[in-house]
């Protein structure tokens, strides 16, 4: 009778587990597709404003304004095309279980870029940078204390929630290229 209970207690916990996973991976999709519209709306925001500012750099009544801004918004788009390559990489090689990533390098990266981004201009530091968490601004204070974090933070995560941070981060980064475009094309007006 005991191992009759032992297998019926056995077989509830794998059915429990499966359904638990079964409801995650249910739950993973959703997010995840959420964030893939979200990704792909902003993508095609940024492609028109940066067709936008283009457009202005040609027309004689904005020209002047817009050959000082086309510039900086030409440096944002090809660092934006860098790191948005670097993170669909590491996505995946998350998704294909790879060790490669160095969770260091890519919180190194980010922070890069935003630097890099932000100093395009004084007024566009000035107007961004308060709005312009490409991880967190939590993550980042937590980081001042314990330098190291972000690696066991990221490493720590199971595959789909890793993937799930790094499509978050992708996200932050259009959504922060978005306002800076904004302001680049309000600009010229």
């Amino acid at each position: 009778m005991k191992i009759a209970s032992l297998t019926l207690l056995t077989i509830i916990a794998i059915i429990s587990c499966a359904d638990n996973r079964q409801k995650d991976f249910a739950d993973f999709n959703k997010i995840n597709n959420g964030l893939n519209t979200l990704i792909d709306s902003l993508r095609t925001q940024n492609d028109s404003l940066y067709r936008d500012v283009l457009i202005k750099l040609k027309d004689e009544k904005t020209s002047l304004k817009a050959a000082t801004w086309f510039p900086k918004a030409d440096y944002l788009e090809n660092k934006s095309v860098e790191i948005n390559n670097y993170i669909m990489k590491a996505m995946s090689d998350t998704h294909f279980d790879s060790i490669l990533i160095s969770t260091d390098l890519f919180y190194n990266k980010i922070k890069l870029y935003k630097y890099k981004i932000l100093e395009i201009d004084p007024a566009i530091y000035a107007t961004v940078n308060k709005k312009s968490d490409m991880i967190t601004s939590l993550f980042d204070s937590v980081r001042k204390i314990n330098p190291g974090h972000f690696n066991t933070y990221l490493s720590d995560k199971p595959k789909n929630e890793r993937l799930l941070i790094m499509k978050q981060t992708l996200y932050n980064i259009k959504s922060v290229e978005n306002q800076i475009l904004i302001f680049c094309n309000k600009k010229i007006d």
